[in-house]
Protein backbone atom coordinates (compact mmCIF):
# COMPACT_ATOMS: atom_id res chain seq x y z
CA UNK A 1 0.00 0.00 0.00
CA UNK A 2 1.44 3.35 -1.01
CA UNK A 3 2.25 5.76 1.83
CA UNK A 4 0.42 9.07 1.73
CA UNK A 5 2.67 11.98 0.87
CA UNK A 6 3.05 14.45 3.73
CA UNK A 7 1.28 17.75 3.19
CA UNK A 8 3.40 20.82 2.59
CA UNK A 9 2.74 23.44 5.28
CA UNK A 10 1.24 26.80 4.41
CA UNK A 11 2.04 30.00 6.26
CA UNK A 12 -0.47 31.44 8.73
CA UNK A 13 -0.58 34.16 11.38
CA UNK A 14 -2.55 34.63 14.59
CA UNK A 15 -2.92 37.69 16.84
CA UNK A 16 -3.37 37.60 20.61
CA UNK A 17 -5.25 40.89 20.96
CA UNK A 18 -5.25 42.21 24.53
CA UNK A 19 -6.67 45.12 26.49
CA UNK A 20 -6.34 46.35 30.08
CA UNK A 21 -9.72 47.38 31.56
CA UNK A 22 -7.95 48.02 34.89
CA UNK A 23 -4.35 48.06 36.11
CA UNK A 24 -2.91 44.55 36.34
CA UNK A 25 -5.94 43.07 34.55
CA UNK A 26 -5.28 41.89 31.01
CA UNK A 27 -8.15 40.55 28.92
CA UNK A 28 -7.62 38.60 25.70
CA UNK A 29 -9.93 38.55 22.68
CA UNK A 30 -11.14 35.05 21.75
CA UNK A 31 -13.28 34.05 18.78
CA UNK A 32 -15.19 30.81 18.22
CA UNK A 33 -14.78 29.13 14.87
CA UNK A 34 -17.89 28.06 12.98
CA UNK A 35 -19.16 24.49 13.29
CA UNK A 36 -18.71 24.03 9.52
CA UNK A 37 -15.11 25.24 9.54
CA UNK A 38 -12.80 22.66 7.90
CA UNK A 39 -10.08 23.32 10.49
CA UNK A 40 -10.74 23.30 14.28
CA UNK A 41 -14.56 23.59 14.10
CA UNK A 42 -16.26 25.09 17.20
CA UNK A 43 -12.89 25.81 18.83
CA UNK A 44 -12.14 29.02 20.71
CA UNK A 45 -9.01 30.57 19.25
CA UNK A 46 -7.31 33.91 18.67
CA UNK A 47 -8.09 35.74 15.39
CA UNK A 48 -5.94 34.58 12.49
CA UNK A 49 -5.69 32.72 9.21
CA UNK A 50 -3.59 31.88 6.16
CA UNK A 51 -1.05 34.14 4.52
CA UNK A 52 -2.16 35.21 1.02
CA UNK A 53 0.01 36.29 -1.88
CA UNK A 54 -1.28 39.85 -1.47
CA UNK A 55 0.14 40.01 2.06
CA UNK A 56 3.76 40.17 0.87
CA UNK A 57 6.65 38.09 -0.39
CA UNK A 58 6.09 34.41 0.49
CA UNK A 59 7.82 33.49 3.74
CA UNK A 60 8.81 37.06 4.57
CA UNK A 61 8.29 38.71 7.91
CA UNK A 62 6.16 41.35 6.20
CA UNK A 63 3.84 38.73 4.73
CA UNK A 64 3.23 37.13 8.13
CA UNK A 65 2.57 40.50 9.73
CA UNK A 66 0.36 41.63 6.87
CA UNK A 67 -1.72 38.48 7.13
CA UNK A 68 -2.02 38.89 10.91
CA UNK A 69 -3.34 42.45 10.53
CA UNK A 70 -5.67 41.52 7.66
CA UNK A 71 -7.16 38.50 9.43
CA UNK A 72 -7.64 40.48 12.62
CA UNK A 73 -9.58 43.11 10.70
CA UNK A 74 -11.63 40.55 8.74
CA UNK A 75 -12.51 38.27 11.67
CA UNK A 76 -12.71 40.72 14.55
CA UNK A 77 -13.05 44.20 12.97
CA UNK A 78 -9.98 45.27 14.95
CA UNK A 79 -7.32 47.34 13.21
CA UNK A 80 -3.78 46.56 14.35
CA UNK A 81 -0.48 48.05 13.22
CA UNK A 82 1.52 45.21 11.60
CA UNK A 83 4.82 46.96 12.41
CA UNK A 84 4.00 46.94 16.14
CA UNK A 85 2.99 43.31 16.44
CA UNK A 86 5.12 41.45 19.00
CA UNK A 87 6.12 37.99 17.73
CA UNK A 88 5.71 35.59 20.69
CA UNK A 89 5.62 32.03 19.32
CA UNK A 90 5.62 29.76 16.26
CA UNK A 91 3.91 26.36 15.80
CA UNK A 92 3.93 23.86 12.92
CA UNK A 93 1.01 21.47 12.40
CA UNK A 94 1.99 17.77 12.84
CA UNK A 95 2.85 15.90 9.64
CA UNK A 96 -0.01 13.46 10.30
CA UNK A 97 -2.54 16.20 9.45
CA UNK A 98 -3.70 16.77 5.88
CA UNK A 99 -3.89 20.53 6.46
CA UNK A 100 -0.62 21.90 7.80
CA UNK A 101 0.32 25.44 8.78
CA UNK A 102 3.43 27.19 9.98
CA UNK A 103 1.70 29.67 12.28
CA UNK A 104 3.32 32.68 13.85
CA UNK A 105 1.63 34.02 16.99
CA UNK A 106 1.79 37.76 17.58
CA UNK A 107 0.47 39.92 20.40
CA UNK A 108 -0.98 43.42 20.23
CA UNK A 109 -2.33 45.66 23.00
CA UNK A 110 -5.31 47.86 22.12
CA UNK A 111 -6.81 50.62 24.23
CA UNK A 112 -10.30 50.34 25.67
CA UNK A 113 -11.93 52.57 23.03
CA UNK A 114 -10.55 50.46 20.19
CA UNK A 115 -11.44 47.20 21.94
CA UNK A 116 -15.13 48.15 21.93
CA UNK A 117 -15.12 47.92 18.11
CA UNK A 118 -14.46 44.17 18.21
CA UNK A 119 -17.12 41.95 16.64
CA UNK A 120 -17.14 38.71 14.66
CA UNK A 121 -17.79 38.33 10.95
CA UNK A 122 -20.51 35.69 11.52
CA UNK A 123 -19.03 33.47 8.83
CA UNK A 124 -15.61 32.08 9.75
CA UNK A 125 -16.10 32.92 13.40
CA UNK A 126 -19.53 33.04 15.04
CA UNK A 127 -18.94 34.21 18.60
CA UNK A 128 -16.40 36.20 20.61
CA UNK A 129 -15.55 37.31 24.13
CA UNK A 130 -12.99 39.26 26.12
CA UNK A 131 -11.64 37.20 29.01
CA UNK A 132 -8.57 36.98 31.19
CA UNK A 133 -6.39 33.91 30.83
CA UNK A 134 -7.72 32.60 34.15
CA UNK A 135 -11.34 33.17 33.10
CA UNK A 136 -10.88 31.28 29.82
CA UNK A 137 -9.17 28.41 31.63
CA UNK A 138 -12.12 28.26 34.02
CA UNK A 139 -14.50 28.00 31.03
CA UNK A 140 -12.27 25.33 29.50
CA UNK A 141 -12.22 23.41 32.77
CA UNK A 142 -16.02 23.54 32.97
CA UNK A 143 -16.28 22.16 29.44
CA UNK A 144 -17.68 25.39 28.00
CA UNK A 145 -14.72 26.20 25.74
CA UNK A 146 -12.75 23.87 23.47
CA UNK A 147 -9.20 25.23 23.26
CA UNK A 148 -6.87 23.69 20.63
CA UNK A 149 -3.43 22.62 21.91
CA UNK A 150 -1.51 25.77 20.85
CA UNK A 151 -4.20 28.05 22.28
CA UNK A 152 -4.43 26.08 25.52
CA UNK A 153 -0.64 26.12 25.88
CA UNK A 154 -0.38 29.89 25.30
CA UNK A 155 -3.27 30.72 27.63
CA UNK A 156 -1.83 28.47 30.35
CA UNK A 157 1.57 30.16 30.05
CA UNK A 158 -0.07 33.59 30.21
CA UNK A 159 -2.03 32.62 33.31
CA UNK A 160 1.26 31.58 34.95
CA UNK A 161 2.93 34.83 33.77
CA UNK A 162 5.50 32.81 31.81
CA UNK A 163 4.38 34.50 28.60
CA UNK A 164 3.57 38.20 28.49
CA UNK A 165 1.35 40.17 26.15
CA UNK A 166 3.42 43.31 25.76
CA UNK A 167 4.14 45.98 23.18
CA UNK A 168 7.29 45.50 21.09
CA UNK A 169 10.49 46.23 22.93
CA UNK A 170 9.02 45.99 26.43
CA UNK A 171 10.29 42.44 26.96
CA UNK A 172 13.05 40.59 25.14
CA UNK A 173 11.72 38.32 22.39
CA UNK A 174 12.75 34.65 22.42
CA UNK A 175 15.79 34.08 20.24
CA UNK A 176 14.49 30.82 18.75
CA UNK A 177 11.16 31.97 17.29
CA UNK A 178 12.20 30.84 13.79
CA UNK A 179 12.31 27.29 15.18
CA UNK A 180 8.65 26.16 15.25
CA UNK A 181 7.20 23.88 17.88
CA UNK A 182 6.36 20.73 15.88
CA UNK A 183 4.10 18.30 17.78
CA UNK A 184 3.50 14.66 16.86
CA UNK A 185 0.21 12.79 17.03
CA UNK A 186 -0.33 9.39 18.62
CA UNK A 187 -3.16 7.39 20.18
CA UNK A 188 -3.01 6.56 23.86
CA UNK A 189 -5.73 4.37 25.42
CA UNK A 190 -7.92 5.18 22.39
CA UNK A 191 -7.49 8.89 22.99
CA UNK A 192 -5.83 11.13 20.35
CA UNK A 193 -2.71 12.61 21.93
CA UNK A 194 -0.50 15.51 20.87
CA UNK A 195 3.14 15.14 21.97
CA UNK A 196 5.49 18.12 22.08
CA UNK A 197 9.23 17.91 21.26
CA UNK A 198 10.39 18.03 24.91
CA UNK A 199 8.40 14.89 25.80
CA UNK A 200 10.79 11.95 26.55
CA UNK A 201 9.02 9.68 24.01
CA UNK A 202 8.86 12.25 21.22
CA UNK A 203 11.88 10.99 19.23
CA UNK A 204 10.55 7.42 19.15
CA UNK A 205 7.17 8.35 17.70
CA UNK A 206 6.32 8.25 13.99
CA UNK A 207 6.10 11.44 12.01
CA UNK A 208 8.24 14.42 11.14
CA UNK A 209 10.43 15.48 14.07
CA UNK A 210 11.46 18.92 15.19
CA UNK A 211 13.79 20.36 17.77
CA UNK A 212 12.62 21.50 21.19
CA UNK A 213 12.99 25.29 21.45
CA UNK A 214 13.75 26.54 24.93
CA UNK A 215 10.41 28.40 25.07
CA UNK A 216 8.52 25.09 24.64
CA UNK A 217 9.48 23.91 28.12
CA UNK A 218 6.87 26.17 29.74
CA UNK A 219 4.20 24.08 27.98
CA UNK A 220 2.96 20.60 29.00
CA UNK A 221 4.84 17.82 27.14
CA UNK A 222 1.63 16.23 25.86
CA UNK A 223 -2.11 16.84 25.60
CA UNK A 224 -4.78 14.15 25.34
CA UNK A 225 -8.25 14.50 23.81
CA UNK A 226 -10.91 13.47 26.33
CA UNK A 227 -14.58 14.37 26.55
CA UNK A 228 -14.35 16.90 23.72
CA UNK A 229 -11.44 18.86 25.15
CA UNK A 230 -7.67 18.68 25.30
CA UNK A 231 -6.18 17.76 28.69
CA UNK A 232 -2.49 18.54 29.51
CA UNK A 233 -0.63 15.51 30.83
CA UNK A 234 2.70 14.85 32.51
CA UNK A 235 3.06 18.27 34.10
CA UNK A 236 1.90 20.36 37.04
CA UNK A 237 1.48 23.37 34.76
CA UNK A 238 -2.28 23.21 34.67
CA UNK A 239 -2.60 22.95 38.43
CA UNK A 240 -0.75 26.22 38.86
CA UNK A 241 -2.50 27.91 35.93
CA UNK A 242 -6.03 27.36 37.19
CA UNK A 243 -5.24 27.99 40.85
CA UNK A 244 -6.87 31.40 40.51
CA UNK A 245 -10.05 29.97 38.94
CA UNK A 246 -11.39 28.09 41.96
CA UNK A 247 -10.91 27.75 45.69
CA UNK A 248 -8.74 24.67 45.64
CA UNK A 249 -6.47 23.27 42.93
CA UNK A 250 -6.04 19.51 42.51
CA UNK A 251 -2.84 17.90 43.64
CA UNK A 252 -0.21 17.41 40.91
CA UNK A 253 0.12 14.04 39.26
CA UNK A 254 2.50 11.66 41.04
CA UNK A 255 4.55 11.48 37.86
CA UNK A 256 4.89 15.23 37.62
CA UNK A 257 7.89 17.08 39.04
CA UNK A 258 7.06 19.29 42.03
CA UNK A 259 6.48 22.94 41.15
CA UNK A 260 9.53 25.14 41.61
CA UNK A 261 9.58 27.18 44.81
CA UNK A 262 12.66 29.19 43.90
CA UNK A 263 10.82 32.49 43.59
CA UNK A 264 7.87 31.76 45.88
CA UNK A 265 7.49 33.90 48.98
CA UNK A 266 8.38 32.28 52.26
CA UNK A 267 5.38 30.76 54.03
CA UNK A 268 4.82 31.64 57.68
CA UNK A 269 3.74 28.72 59.83
CA UNK A 270 0.94 29.74 62.19
CA UNK A 271 1.75 29.85 65.89
CA UNK A 272 -0.96 27.81 67.66
CA UNK A 273 -0.64 30.02 70.75
CA UNK A 274 -1.36 33.25 68.92
CA UNK A 275 -4.41 34.08 66.81
CA UNK A 276 -4.68 35.20 64.14
CA UNK A 277 -1.51 33.92 62.51
CA UNK A 278 0.72 36.23 60.52
CA UNK A 279 0.16 36.49 56.79
CA UNK A 280 2.06 38.02 53.95
CA UNK A 281 1.44 41.81 53.82
CA UNK A 282 0.35 41.42 50.16
CA UNK A 283 -2.42 39.03 51.22
CA UNK A 284 -4.21 41.93 52.98
CA UNK A 285 -4.64 43.95 49.80
CA UNK A 286 -8.27 44.20 48.67
CA UNK A 287 -8.82 41.51 45.96
CA UNK A 288 -10.92 44.04 44.02
CA UNK A 289 -8.43 46.92 44.33
CA UNK A 290 -8.27 49.14 41.26
CA UNK A 291 -4.83 50.53 41.98
CA UNK A 292 -2.11 50.48 44.54
CA UNK A 293 1.49 51.12 45.58
CA UNK A 294 4.19 49.06 47.26
CA UNK A 295 7.07 50.81 48.97
CA UNK A 296 10.11 49.84 51.02
CA UNK A 297 12.66 52.19 52.52
CA UNK A 298 10.80 55.21 51.17
CA UNK A 299 10.91 57.29 54.35
CA UNK A 300 14.36 58.64 53.46
CA UNK A 301 13.02 60.19 50.23
CA UNK A 302 10.77 63.17 49.57
CA UNK A 303 8.05 61.33 47.65
CA UNK A 304 5.96 64.51 47.32
CA UNK A 305 8.69 66.22 45.30
CA UNK A 306 9.47 63.05 43.34
CA UNK A 307 5.80 62.68 42.35
CA UNK A 308 5.93 66.25 41.03
CA UNK A 309 9.15 65.64 39.12
CA UNK A 310 7.71 62.59 37.34
CA UNK A 311 4.32 64.25 36.60
CA UNK A 312 2.18 61.76 38.51
CA UNK A 313 -1.54 62.56 38.08
CA UNK A 314 -3.44 63.66 41.23
CA UNK A 315 -5.09 60.31 41.86
CA UNK A 316 -1.77 58.57 41.52
CA UNK A 317 -0.18 61.11 43.88
CA UNK A 318 -2.82 60.51 46.53
CA UNK A 319 -2.17 56.76 46.50
CA UNK A 320 1.62 57.06 46.31
CA UNK A 321 1.71 59.59 49.14
CA UNK A 322 -0.81 57.82 51.39
CA UNK A 323 1.91 56.32 53.59
CA UNK A 324 3.63 59.71 53.81
CA UNK A 325 0.31 61.16 55.02
CA UNK A 326 0.01 58.41 57.64
CA UNK A 327 3.52 59.07 58.95
CA UNK A 328 2.83 62.80 59.02
CA UNK A 329 -0.35 62.25 61.06
CA UNK A 330 1.50 59.98 63.48
CA UNK A 331 4.15 62.66 63.79
CA UNK A 332 1.48 65.19 64.74
CA UNK A 333 0.94 63.38 68.03
CA UNK A 334 2.88 64.71 70.99
CA UNK A 335 6.66 64.40 70.64
CA UNK A 336 6.90 61.55 73.11
CA UNK A 337 3.90 59.73 71.62
CA UNK A 338 5.23 60.11 68.07
CA UNK A 339 8.63 58.72 69.04
CA UNK A 340 6.99 55.79 70.81
CA UNK A 341 4.68 54.84 67.93
CA UNK A 342 7.50 55.17 65.39
CA UNK A 343 9.04 52.05 66.90
CA UNK A 344 6.03 49.98 65.86
CA UNK A 345 6.27 50.20 62.09
CA UNK A 346 8.52 48.38 59.62
CA UNK A 347 9.82 49.67 56.28
CA UNK A 348 7.46 47.86 53.92
CA UNK A 349 4.03 49.29 53.17
CA UNK A 350 1.20 49.06 50.66
CA UNK A 351 -1.53 51.55 49.80
CA UNK A 352 -4.51 50.53 47.70
CA UNK A 353 -7.67 52.01 46.21
CA UNK A 354 -10.88 50.03 46.71
CA UNK A 355 -13.66 50.52 44.15
CA UNK A 356 -16.10 52.22 46.55
CA UNK A 357 -13.65 53.77 49.00
CA UNK A 358 -13.19 57.54 49.25
CA UNK A 359 -9.47 57.44 50.04
CA UNK A 360 -6.58 54.95 49.91
CA UNK A 361 -6.04 52.33 52.62
CA UNK A 362 -2.51 51.81 53.95
CA UNK A 363 -0.98 48.53 55.14
CA UNK A 364 2.19 48.61 57.26
CA UNK A 365 4.42 45.86 58.58
CA UNK A 366 4.70 45.64 62.37
CA UNK A 367 8.01 45.47 64.23
CA UNK A 368 6.43 44.59 67.59
CA UNK A 369 4.16 41.85 68.89
CA UNK A 370 0.41 42.64 68.94
CA UNK A 371 0.33 42.83 72.75
CA UNK A 372 3.05 45.52 72.68
CA UNK A 373 1.24 47.41 69.93
CA UNK A 374 -2.04 47.37 71.83
CA UNK A 375 -0.42 48.57 75.05
CA UNK A 376 1.42 51.41 73.34
CA UNK A 377 -1.52 52.62 71.22
CA UNK A 378 -3.75 52.65 74.28
CA UNK A 379 -1.13 54.62 76.20
CA UNK A 380 -0.98 57.38 73.57
CA UNK A 381 -4.74 57.99 73.42
CA UNK A 382 -6.26 55.32 71.17
CA UNK A 383 -9.45 53.52 72.25
CA UNK A 384 -9.60 49.77 71.61
CA UNK A 385 -12.59 47.81 70.35
CA UNK A 386 -13.26 44.68 68.33
CA UNK A 387 -15.13 44.74 65.04
CA UNK A 388 -15.66 42.06 62.35
CA UNK A 389 -13.00 39.85 63.94
CA UNK A 390 -10.36 42.61 64.03
CA UNK A 391 -8.93 44.73 66.83
CA UNK A 392 -9.59 48.38 65.92
CA UNK A 393 -8.03 51.48 67.50
CA UNK A 394 -9.50 54.96 67.12
CA UNK A 395 -7.86 58.04 68.61
CA UNK A 396 -9.69 60.21 71.10
CA UNK A 397 -8.83 63.30 69.04
CA UNK A 398 -9.20 64.00 65.30
CA UNK A 399 -6.62 61.49 64.09
CA UNK A 400 -7.66 60.83 60.45
CA UNK A 401 -7.20 57.03 60.46
CA UNK A 402 -8.38 54.04 62.40
CA UNK A 403 -5.60 51.52 63.07
CA UNK A 404 -6.62 47.89 62.56
CA UNK A 405 -4.47 44.97 63.74
CA UNK A 406 -4.83 42.38 61.01
CA UNK A 407 -2.46 39.76 62.39
CA UNK A 408 0.88 39.48 64.16
CA UNK A 409 2.77 41.16 61.35
CA UNK A 410 0.47 43.69 59.65
CA UNK A 411 -1.65 46.70 60.58
CA UNK A 412 -4.01 48.71 58.38
CA UNK A 413 -4.74 52.43 58.43
CA UNK A 414 -8.39 52.90 57.45
CA UNK A 415 -9.54 56.46 56.61
CA UNK A 416 -12.09 57.66 59.18
CA UNK A 417 -13.99 59.26 56.28
CA UNK A 418 -15.19 55.81 55.17
CA UNK A 419 -18.88 55.09 55.72
CA UNK A 420 -19.57 52.53 58.45
CA UNK A 421 -16.68 50.49 59.82
CA UNK A 422 -14.68 50.80 56.59
CA UNK A 423 -13.46 47.23 57.07
CA UNK A 424 -15.09 45.63 54.02
CA UNK A 425 -11.88 45.62 51.86
CA UNK A 426 -9.99 43.99 54.76
CA UNK A 427 -12.60 41.29 55.38
CA UNK A 428 -12.58 40.58 51.63
CA UNK A 429 -8.79 40.19 51.74
CA UNK A 430 -9.11 37.88 54.72
CA UNK A 431 -11.79 35.67 53.20
CA UNK A 432 -10.90 35.61 49.47
CA UNK A 433 -7.84 34.65 47.39
CA UNK A 434 -5.41 37.49 46.51
CA UNK A 435 -6.31 39.62 43.52
CA UNK A 436 -4.26 40.66 40.49
CA UNK A 437 -2.91 43.80 42.17
CA UNK A 438 -1.54 41.89 45.16
CA UNK A 439 0.18 39.35 42.92
CA UNK A 440 1.70 42.05 40.73
CA UNK A 441 2.99 44.03 43.72
CA UNK A 442 4.40 40.83 45.21
CA UNK A 443 6.23 40.05 41.95
CA UNK A 444 7.62 43.58 41.74
CA UNK A 445 8.80 43.46 45.35
CA UNK A 446 11.15 40.58 44.52
CA UNK A 447 13.20 42.81 42.22
CA UNK A 448 16.50 44.06 43.52
CA UNK A 449 16.84 47.73 44.52
CA UNK A 450 13.10 48.43 44.18
CA UNK A 451 11.95 51.39 46.29
CA UNK A 452 8.43 51.98 45.00
CA UNK A 453 6.08 50.56 42.38
CA UNK A 454 2.69 52.11 41.63
CA UNK A 455 -0.33 51.26 39.47
CA UNK A 456 -3.50 53.33 39.17
CA UNK A 457 -6.47 53.15 36.80
CA UNK A 458 -8.32 55.96 35.07
CA UNK A 459 -9.76 57.81 33.42
CA UNK A 460 -8.14 60.43 35.62
CA UNK A 461 -7.40 64.12 35.43
CA UNK A 462 -3.80 65.20 34.77
CA UNK A 463 -3.01 68.82 35.57
CA UNK A 464 -0.36 69.11 32.84
CA UNK A 465 -2.32 67.48 30.01
CA UNK A 466 -5.32 68.40 27.90
CA UNK A 467 -6.75 64.88 28.09
CA UNK A 468 -7.47 62.33 30.81
CA UNK A 469 -5.03 59.52 31.54
CA UNK A 470 -6.39 55.97 31.28
CA UNK A 471 -3.64 54.30 33.34
CA UNK A 472 -0.51 55.43 35.16
CA UNK A 473 2.47 53.39 36.32
CA UNK A 474 5.40 54.76 38.33
CA UNK A 475 8.53 53.02 39.56
CA UNK A 476 11.57 54.06 41.60
CA UNK A 477 14.76 52.03 42.00
CA UNK A 478 18.07 52.61 43.69
CA UNK A 479 20.78 53.57 41.22
CA UNK A 480 24.50 53.72 41.80
CA UNK A 481 24.06 52.98 45.51
CA UNK A 482 22.52 56.27 46.72
CA UNK A 483 20.94 57.59 43.52
CA UNK A 484 17.48 57.00 42.04
CA UNK A 485 16.27 55.58 38.72
CA UNK A 486 12.67 56.58 38.05
CA UNK A 487 10.25 55.76 35.23
CA UNK A 488 6.63 56.69 34.54
CA UNK A 489 4.13 55.54 31.90
CA UNK A 490 0.90 57.44 31.19
CA UNK A 491 -1.51 55.59 28.89
CA UNK A 492 -3.73 57.94 26.87
CA UNK A 493 -6.87 57.47 24.81
CA UNK A 494 -6.97 56.26 21.23
CA UNK A 495 -7.79 59.69 19.79
CA UNK A 496 -5.16 61.62 21.72
CA UNK A 497 -2.18 63.13 19.89
CA UNK A 498 0.48 61.73 22.20
CA UNK A 499 3.23 63.86 20.69
CA UNK A 500 1.59 67.10 21.82
CA UNK A 501 1.03 65.70 25.30
CA UNK A 502 4.69 64.68 25.51
CA UNK A 503 5.60 68.26 24.58
CA UNK A 504 3.34 69.54 27.38
CA UNK A 505 5.04 67.26 29.89
CA UNK A 506 8.47 68.35 28.72
CA UNK A 507 7.56 72.04 29.00
CA UNK A 508 6.09 71.97 32.53
CA UNK A 509 6.87 75.19 34.37
CA UNK A 510 6.72 73.91 37.95
CA UNK A 511 5.05 77.03 39.33
CA UNK A 512 5.66 77.27 43.06
CA UNK A 513 8.44 74.67 43.03
CA UNK A 514 12.05 75.31 43.95
CA UNK A 515 14.59 75.87 41.20
CA UNK A 516 16.19 72.53 42.11
CA UNK A 517 12.88 70.73 41.58
CA UNK A 518 12.19 72.56 38.30
CA UNK A 519 15.66 71.61 37.04
CA UNK A 520 14.90 67.92 37.69
CA UNK A 521 11.49 68.26 36.02
CA UNK A 522 13.17 69.56 32.85
CA UNK A 523 15.57 66.61 32.82
CA UNK A 524 12.88 63.89 32.67
CA UNK A 525 13.12 62.31 29.20
CA UNK A 526 9.53 62.00 27.96
CA UNK A 527 8.71 60.30 24.68
CA UNK A 528 5.74 58.73 22.89
CA UNK A 529 5.43 54.95 22.66
CA UNK A 530 2.19 54.23 20.83
CA UNK A 531 -0.58 55.77 22.94
CA UNK A 532 1.62 55.91 26.03
CA UNK A 533 3.75 58.82 27.19
CA UNK A 534 6.79 57.46 29.02
CA UNK A 535 9.35 59.34 31.10
CA UNK A 536 12.70 58.31 32.54
CA UNK A 537 15.21 60.05 34.81
CA UNK A 538 18.29 58.87 36.69
CA UNK A 539 19.10 61.15 39.62
CA UNK A 540 22.60 61.08 41.14
CA UNK A 541 22.84 60.92 44.92
CA UNK A 542 23.67 64.63 45.33
CA UNK A 543 20.41 65.67 43.60
CA UNK A 544 17.97 63.17 45.14
CA UNK A 545 15.15 64.92 47.07
CA UNK A 546 15.44 63.72 50.66
CA UNK A 547 12.80 63.70 53.38
CA UNK A 548 13.21 66.24 56.18
CA UNK A 549 14.49 64.74 59.41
Amino acid sequence: MAQRAEASPRDAATVVVARQPAPLTTELFFVQRAAAAPFMPNAWVFPGGRVDSADGDPGSDGAFRGAAARECLEEAHLAVDPTRLAWIDTWLTPSAHSQRYTTRFYSFMVNMNTSRQARVDGYEVVDSRWATAHEMLARWQAGDADLPPPTLCLVTAMARKQLAVSPPGSIPAPTDLHMPILPKVMEHAKHPTVVLPHDPEYAQLAGESGQAPSRAHVYPPRLERRENRWIPLGSALLVMAIAGCRDEAPAPSAAAPPPSTESAPAQVEPDPDVAPASRDIFAWCDPDAVGGVYGSGTREFDLTTLATIFALPPRGRETALADTAVRSALGSLSVDDAQATDKLWGERWISFNSPLARAPFVLRELRAEPAVVETLLTAVGFNRRERDGFVVFQHQRAFPWKIVLLDRGTAAFVPRSEIGSGLTPLTAARDLPPGALAEQLRDDARQNDLILTSYVAGPMLHLNLAHDVEQAQWRLRRWQSDGLDGAIALMLGADVAVGSEVAALTQREGIGETERTRALMRRVAFEAEGQTATGRLQIPARDVPRAAR
